[in-house]
């Protein structure tokens, strides 16, 4: 995989994941529960899924405003 497209896909997940946290303030999850499968389609058309990334390390960041 070319590093470009490795950046590509980072950034697309860590935007699915900031877009998805951005209206859960107050929601309750602990270290060890199954994340929400979600889909979101990147700037290039390709539809990713959370899904796809099984069996693979998954870092997801995530920081709050307060």
């Amino acid at each position: 995989m070319k590093p470009s497209s490795l950046i590509v896909r980072a950034t697309t997940l860590a935007v699915a994941v900031l877009s998805l946290t951005a209206g859960t303030a107050g929601a309750v999850g602990q270290v060890g529960d199954v994340a929400a499968g979600f889909t979101l389609q990147s700037t290039t058309g390709q539809t990713h899924r959370l899904s796809d990334y099984d069996g693979k390390v998954k870092f997801l960041f995530m920081f709050g405003h307060g």
